[in-house]
């Protein structure tokens, strides 16, 4: 097993799970740091899917020959489950890739001053050029822009931290939390849907990804990817919640993040925009990418033709807004992903 080959895995793993909606700290705020000091129960729940699941099910999915997560559904599950599944999976990936592209637009217009259309059009136009190139491309992208992408943010988060409170007057107890610890559980709820979705999102594009590479590459770029995912967690969520203990101000909603990298001098704020553009980058290849080759097996059609033509599904998507996407997509697909999570598990157990 080459390292530098596993490292590469990872590379693709984090880039795609951690979008615009994640850096931006509006899904990190949404399913973990509301929740306050519950949270940490959320991330260590999320944790299991990121750190142990998803490296065992991509070494399964290897070693049983399934060369996509449409292959999975048709060669073990019965009757019309799989086209049920399959039709979610691609609405799934259309969805998150919808999320992407309007991150991109609004990055462009509210951060930079610049036409929404604008960050759309150039985003979708590095989209086509690097998936052009299929896994290599997707490789080399990502083994770019996610080290630099985890390097900044890291750095960004603890100088917040470091700027705001010492580590002696910084304690999560002293945190307002109305409700208590455990406000109806619903960090259970969302930790397994925040889990179950990205670890569904990911499956789709890893499957296809790991299906040449060495068993140990697979398990170990696997582990490696869940334990940066996992990481850059932890980090969000303590900024946000050290920014915003009695809640978030409604100023922040969009991306709660350069929220506070603005109020930490120009070259951090325009550094963290640098940062949620190569996010969107990262997730939107590697989902757009995942639905691409469906779409070609589907329409029997040219990988390269369904690139252009999928587009025309997504773009109708876009209107609508970053935020209000993140808020009304995630929770409805999570409880689906979590479904579709314990039937991986279940075939893990019968075939590997």
């Amino acid at each position: 097993m080459k390292f530098r080959r596993a490292l590469a895995l990872a590379f693709v793993y984090v880039g795609a799970v951690i979008g615009a909606g994640f850096l931006s700290g509006q899904e990190v705020w949404r399913f973990i740091a509301r929740h306050g000091r519950a949270g940490f129960f959320s991330i260590f729940l999320i944790a299991i899917f990121f750190i142990i699941l998803g490296p065992l099910f991509y070494k399964c999915s290897k070693q049983a020959g399934i060369e996509n997560y449409q292959d999975f559904f048709y060669r073990y599950l019965p009757g019309p489950f799989p086209y049920l599944l399959d039709l979610l999976y691609s609405l799934f990936l259309l969805g998150s890739v919808s999320v992407m592209l309007a991150g991109a637009g609004t990055v462009f217009n509210r951060l930079l001053g610049l036409p929404y259309s604008l960050g759309v059009i150039l985003t979708i136009v590095f989209l086509l050029l690097t998936l052009f190139l299929r896994n290599e491309g997707i490789l080399t992208v990502n083994s770019i822009l996610i080290p630099v992408l985890i390097l900044l943010t890291t750095y960004m988060v603890f100088s917040f931290l470091r700027k705001e409170f010492s580590l002696s007057g910084f304690a999560l107890q002293e945190i307002a939390l109305p409700g208590g610890l455990f406000p109806a559980a619903e960090w259970i709820k969302d930790g397994l849907y925040y889990g179950a979705y990205n670890l569904a999102m990911a499956i789709a594009v890893m499957t296809s990804i790991v299906y040449d590479e060495e068993d140990g590459a697979i398990l170990t770029g696997g582990i490696i990817g869940g334990f940066l995912i996992t990481l850059l967690l932890v980090v969000i969520y303590l900024a946000l919640l050290s920014a915003f203990p009695q809640g978030m101000p409604a100023a922040s909603v969009e991306m709660p993040l350069l929220h506070l990298a603005g109020n930490m001098g120009r070259p951090l704020y325009f550094g963290y925009i640098l940062v949620l553009y190569f996010a969107i980058i990262t997730t939107a290849v590697a989902n757009y990418y995942a639905f691409t080759k469906r779409f070609a097996l589907l329409l029997r059609i040219r990988y390269e033709s369904s690139l252009l033509l999928g587009l025309l599904l997504i773009l109708p998507l876009l209107p609508s807004g970053f935020s209000t996407l993140v808020n009304k997509l995630y929770p409805i697909f999570g409880g689906l992903a979590l479904i579709i999570i314990f039937l991986y598990m279940f075939i893990y157990l019968k075939e590997c």
